[in-house]
């Protein structure tokens, strides 16, 4: 990266194919640098609704066994752990083609759902309360 004016003929002619700019194009490639890997997560990781529920369910099992606090964090790390496709809550989609907002709203979704249960930030499994009744 050179400012406009201090490049040699020489120099660009030793960079070669490699991609030239200028200092002053640094923010606007940044920008659309941003742009594109928002858009290959877009095309390239995608997870349908009834499978981030089916990671959810396993995240919150996995995590309950450990002994440790089912919390929002702790769960949508390990859903991005185990599951590639899922790369957060905006790479989930609903039957409908519509993307969660929030891992919240992922949450609510879930829980409108009967798929578990939530107080505060921790989760639970509705079908761990239904076998322990």
């Amino acid at each position: 990266m050179l400012n406009r004016g201090s490049e040699s003929p020489k120099l660009i002619k030793l960079v070669g194919n490699y991609n030239f700019h200028f200092v002053d194009e640094l923010p606007q490639l940044v920008a659309n640098s941003n742009k594109t890997q928002l858009q290959n997560i877009d095309i390239v990781s995608q997870i349908n609704y009834k499978d981030a529920i089916e990671y959810l369910i396993e995240a919150i099992k996995t995590v309950s066994s450990q002994g440790k606090p089912t919390v929002f964090g702790r769960i949508d790390k390990l859903m991005r752990q185990r599951c590639t496709k899922y790369q957060g809550y905006l790479t989930i989609s609903t039957d409908d083609g519509k993307k969660f907002k929030s891992f919240s709203q992922f949450i609510d979704a879930a829980v409108r759902d009967g798929k578990v249960q939530k107080q505060g930030q921790e989760l639970f499994l509705v079908e761990l309360d239904k076998l322990a009744a």
